[in-house]
């Protein structure tokens, strides 16, 4: 096999995965991910109880990310953000989009390996170039919804706005099916 080969499957030059890293690490992960959501939404003067509420869960999150508590903290979450403000792409919102997202990644991935695991970078290749995609789309679609002018929107350009959104969308899928 090639060396650029057993480079994209994180192998050796023997053909071994090697150690890989300790699956805690996913957990760490995750416990900064829940201290920057909890952090978004105390920076955001989001009211104390609900800061409390959204930190016990996600102390629950970091122990048993296979169970409904991610979930939990991620509607938590969205909801303190969308009460506490009447613009939709406030800083507080566009900062909260990567991290749950993060969270709901890093969770499907720990919650399927033991704590004392480990876990091969390359294992991770997919699940972190899914992650960028998705949040290119994202942040693409807040701003184009940035520009778009407030008040009565002309048809012309809501149709446009549907046809740049579907049009990505396809660049989207056409990138996720590429054989790598």
């Amino acid at each position: 096999m090639s060396g650029d080969r057993l480079d994209q499957l994180g192998l050796d030059e023997t053909g071994e995965l090697g150690r890989g890293l300790p699956a805690i690490l996913l957990r760490v992960l995750i416990a900064l991910t829940c201290l920057g959501i909890v952090g978004v939404l105390a920076l955001d003067h989001t009211e104390p109880a609900g800061v409390l509420v959204v930190a016990v869960v996600a102390v629950l999150s970091i122990g048993l990310p296979a169970s409904p508590s991610p979930a939990l903290l991620i509607v938590l979450a969205a909801g303190l953000i969308v009460v506490g403000h009447k613009e939709p792409l406030s800083l507080a919102a566009l900062a909260m989009i990567p991290l749950v997202h993060l969270l709901h990644v890093s969770c499907g991935i720990a919650g399927m390996l033991p704590l004392r695991a480990r876990v091969h970078l390359a294992a991770l290749r997919r699940p972190a170039v899914r992650y960028l995609m998705v949040q290119t789309g994202v942040f693409l679609v807040a701003g184009i919804a940035a520009l778009l002018p407030e008040g009565a929107t002309p048809a012309v350009l809501e149709v446009l706005a549907l046809l740049s959104v579907a049009a990505l969308g396809l660049v989207i899928a056409r990138m996720a099916h590429r054989p790598q």
